[in-house]
């Protein structure tokens, strides 16, 4: 799919790139010229807030944010309209809520297809289901703003796994680094014949510095003070996906460019990583007006 952008923004122009988004663009077409998609519009035009806008499906569609030369309040007031029918139980405002979003899901499903190795028309047809299914429960009292980003993300996180971007650059799980299986390990270079992090190279609980936790020569004394900061900043509030990558630079042992490699990022996303770990750790567990 492509769509018209930039400078000259106006409606964006779905222009189908594979067998199932040119029927679904066909399917579309004739709804909109159909009379379920008429009889919408004439229930629509007692809305106060819709009411100017539904001269035509495509005008409607237009107004509620597939133009971008529309200011985005003006499109969500319009949008949140529709949802309010749709919640209510109007199909036909679902079918056009649908539409507003189908640009940003088919993103999401080639995205996710290329991640999950998934075909398009399988990924594509399971986010059309789950922001159908939002689309008709949205909570519009509770969040009004924002209603086609909030509903894309809803659609797509069940089915994607998406995450904000913030968090996208560190794998979203628990403090402790997961552990990789061998083929894992293989394709990071340098860690293939790193030993493995078990019991035996645990930091000690008893912080005994006498001692070695891993490959490098770091006493465990020290590891086990960075594992008691890492849980200490956990119950203060810090994000585990924060603080996983101080995990797995300091517990494991990894390097910038292990991590970089792992992960598919750069190594200087991983200093940022770690950068912005620290001062969160900082800000959770230093008393106010301390820097340092």
């Amino acid at each position: 799919m492509s769509m018209r952008n930039g400078p000259d923004a106006g409606p964006q122009v779905f222009v189908p790139r594979s067998p199932v988004l040119r029927r679904w663009q066909d399917e579309w077409e004739r709804w909109a010229e159909g009379s379920e998609a008429a009889a919408g519009l004439a229930r629509w035009s007692t809305d106060p807030v819709l009411a100017a806008h539904t001269g035509s499906v495509a005008v409607l569609l237009a107004s509620a944010g597939r133009d971008l030369a529309v200011p985005v309040a003006a499109a969500d007031r319009v949008l949140a309209g529709l949802v309010r029918w749709a919640v209510a139980g109007d199909l036909a405002a679902a079918r056009v809520v649908l539409e507003r979003v189908v640009p940003a899901l088919t993103a999401a499903a080639w995205r996710s297809c290329r991640h999950r190795r998934a075909a398009f028309g399988e990924v594509f047809a399971e986010l059309v289901g789950a922001a159908w299914i939002r689309i008709r429960c949205y909570p519009l009292e509770r969040r009004p703003a924002k209603v086609a980003a909030n509903l894309v993300h809803d659609a797509v996180a069940p089915v994607c796994g998406y995450t904000p971007a913030l968090r996208r650059r560190t794998v979203p799980a628990g403090l402790l680094p997961h552990a990789l299986t061998q083929p894992e390990r293989d394709a990071v270079p340098g860690l293939r014949h790193r030993p493995r992090l078990t019991t035996a190279t645990r930091p000690a609980a008893d912080g005994d510095a006498s001692t070695t936790a891993r490959e490098g020569g770091a006493p465990r004394g020290a590891l086990a003070e960075l594992f008691t900061v890492l849980v200490d900043g956990r119950t203060a509030g810090v994000p585990a996906e924060r603080l996983r990558v101080l995990a797995e630079l300091g517990l494991v042992g990894l390097s910038p460019a292990e991590l970089a490699a792992r992960d598919g990022v750069t190594p200087r996303a991983v200093r940022a990583r770690r950068d912005a770990a620290v001062g969160a750790l900082r800000a959770a567990l230093l008393p106010a007006g301390v820097s340092s």
